[in-house]
């Protein structure tokens, strides 16, 4: 069931079918695993062959939470916290609020801090027992700190969706932002009325069959609790009043050991690159990198042409966790290993939307990984990140033709985009050059040693790093969750359809228990050629393909919308035809025009979805997928999509899923 999961002795692992315990760890990075089916027989698997199974979806890590009481593997309720209905992933939430005080205590007795923390949650207006707390805390520490071991009750709730909660959250928050986080003192007490109030007069206009319910005022209590406290005291009591509260943080301690704390932030290269096909200028890519504050170490990046968003943040984040195994074979002159690979505990961002998004949240809520946002204007938060940024530019991209500097007067008379001379691929090839055998080979006076060298003397000793206990874990729980129903023609969205054998069959089953056609998937947004549909009778995903593979191969989402664009401007009704037809009429316009803007240029780019998650791997990114997991819609409609012109925002939560 965990999600997290190191690998030592008695770690137990399911290899094309075949279930393995490690039983000796031999030299640094070698190990025996014995065949539990077979006792006699053991086998040898290095750490690089473990996690490259594991990144191939061939290798599933076993933890105490996946397994049953007779050594068997466990079938989750779920993969995937973010498919579990809406209010059991509330109370897992605030069970894990009451239990964390309590994780990093190591005493003989808990008694008296349990009932301290019984004390302090009462305070706060919270009955929980003592037993509630030691349960929590036990399932919790039992699973590897896997927030799905908070969800009670499952087997017998199911997924019970009310379709009608998404309305209710959306008058709680907008009752908060406007009555209590104001310098006024408005009590919870009074929130709650104003939010039943407003569904009073909400449910007016409604039948009885489609009235909102109320919520309890705990709830109400709950949602005030979950935002964040410096924004809350800054709205209610101003920058002059916190200041000093607050104060300290900008003296953060210093991490003690690799992927305690991780830094993430976007910049925009001061380079200027050329399209590998065309050799025309196609504009400044942007980098999102995670950066190991411990060591110093990147752990991964995304380069492309997609502005901040959480696509760029998602590519991230997976090369992150990722074991860089393609460095040798992709690029050849690199010569030292990229070691760094893992689960952060702590992911330290700033408060833009895409670190915001609920994506993003409930697949740090799955992977275990902790979210710290900077407080606004104060960018030393994550000084580290910060200085990174600043020596990619200084010490690579400067000296590089094409450079835009970072300064006019550093620029002069100097044409960047005439100067442009570096084809997208062969910056991804010398950034990992200067990245692997300079930039972590040599001494960071900020963590005062080498970062290559930090890293690999900090796990001489402890456990290597913490890796999801399968391939769908880092892949599909950082998708897009979407709704939609099965219809005769199988699914559709935004004018696409997707239909299988399997998905008729899922239909029959759904109707059969009563449950009618409604179902929810994920999906890609830089590939549309495929959605994975949750199958709640049997408790796992299914691939569905689009019916139209040609046109939507490789297909990412902002293209379609441009195209949508195009084609509707064409016909009335859209279909295949039309779609195809504007598809072939824009890749002919882009072929043709040789002299177009740049700004045009790096829209082609984007429109091509080129970026460093296509180029780092020699197969297909779409999982192989065996079971999963249940979430919410959160996609807010937008009007006024930036197709050919116009504005788009970048973030998957705000695509329009129709």
């Amino acid at each position: 069931m965990s999600s997290r999961v190191h690998i030592a002795s008695g770690t137990k692992f399911i290899l094309n079918g075949r279930k393995f315990e490690i039983s000796q760890e031999i030299g640094e990075e070698n190990y025996l695993a014995k065949d539990l089916d077979f006792k006699d027989v053991e086998e040898k698997f290095s750490l690089n062959d473990l996690l490259y199974q594991l990144e191939q979806g061939n290798l599933e890590f076993l933890t105490r939470g996946s397994i049953n009481k007779d050594g068997e593997a466990a079938s989750p309720d779920y993969s995937d916290f973010s498919l579990y209905p809406e209010k059991l992933q509330e109370r897992a939430k605030f069970r894990l609020h009451a239990i964390k005080p309590l994780l990093g205590i190591q005493v003989k007795s808990l008694n008296p801090y349990v009932l301290s923390r019984v004390n302090e949650l009462k305070a706060s207006g919270y009955e929980v027992s003592r037993a509630s707390i030691f349960r929590w805390l036990k399932a919790y520490q039992e699973s590897e700190e896997d927030i799905r071991s908070l969800v009670s009750n499952i087997t017998k709730c199911g997924p019970q969706d009310n379709k009608l909660q998404k309305e209710v959250d959306l008058i709680i928050n907008q009752v908060i932002d406007k009555h209590y986080l104001v310098r006024e003192e408005i009590s919870v007490k009074t929130i709650y009325r104003l939010v039943y109030h407003q569904i009073d007069r909400e449910n007016e206009q409604r039948d009885n069959q489609e009235k909102l319910n109320h919520p309890s005022i705990s709830t109400i209590r709950r949602r005030i609790g979950s935002r964040d406290s410096f924004e809350v005291d800054k709205a209610r009591k101003g920058m002059n009043a916190i200041r000093n509260k607050y104060m300290e943080v900008t003296r953060q301690n210093k991490p003690t050991y690799p992927l305690q704390r991780v830094e993430c932030d976007h910049t925009t290269l001061d380079l200027e690159v050329l399209d590998d096909t065309t050799l025309l200028p196609i504009g400044r890519p942007t980098i999102t990198s995670l950066l190991d504050v411990y060591t110093g170490y990147p752990l991964g990046i995304y380069i492309g042409f997609e502005p901040p968003s959480y696509t760029s943040v998602m590519y991230a984040l997976l090369h992150a966790i990722s074991p860089q195994t393609y460095l040798k074979s992709k690029y050849p002159r690199v010569k030292n290993e990229w070691n760094a690979y893992g689960l952060p505990e702590l992911l330290v961002m700033d408060n833009g939307k895409e670190f915001r998004s609920k994506h993003l949240e409930e697949a740090c809520l799955q992977l275990g990984i902790e979210r710290y946002y900077c407080p606004v204007k104060m960018p030393w938060y994550k000084g580290a990140v910060e200085r990174h940024f600043r020596t990619i530019n200084q010490q690579l991209i400067h000296q590089s033709p094409g450079t835009t500097f970072s300064n006019t007067v550093k620029k002069g008379d100097y044409d960047s985009t005439k100067k442009a001379s570096i084809r997208f691929n062969k910056l991804l090839e010398i950034f990992h050059k200067w990245l692997i055998d300079e930039y972590a080979q040599e001494y960071n006076s900020g963590v005062r040693g080498v970062p290559a060298v930090l890293w690999e003397k900090a796990f001489e000793h402890s456990p290597k790093p913490a890796v999801p206990s399968t391939k769908l874990d880092w892949k599909v729980a950082l998708m897009k969750l979407d709704f939609g129903s099965i219809q005769r023609t199988g699914i559709r969205r935004l004018h696409l359809f997707y239909q299988s054998p399997e998905l008729s069959l899922l239909k029959g089953k759904l109707r059969a228990k009563g449950k009618g056609n409604q179902v929810k998937f994920k999906l890609d947004p830089t590939d549309l050629s495929l959605i994975y549909v949750y199958d709640e009778i049997d408790n796992k995903y299914i691939e569905v393909p689009c019916t139209d593979e040609e046109y939507s191969r490789g297909l990412n989402e902002y293209a379609h919308r441009v195209i949508l664009k195009k084609a509707k401007e064409d016909s009335e009704k859209v279909d295949k035809s039309a779609l195809a037809a504007a598809r072939a009429e824009l890749v002919e316009m882009m072929q043709e025009e040789k002299n177009f803007s740049l700004k045009e240029r790096k829209k082609n780019a984007r429109f091509e979805g080129k970026g460093s998650d296509k180029e780092l791997t020699d197969e297909p990114t779409k999982p192989k997928l065996k079971v999963v997991v249940n979430q919410k819609k959160n996609e807010s409609k937008k009007e006024n999509l930036d197709l050919l012109g116009i504005d788009i925002d970048n973030d998957w939560g705000h695509f329009d899923a129709n």
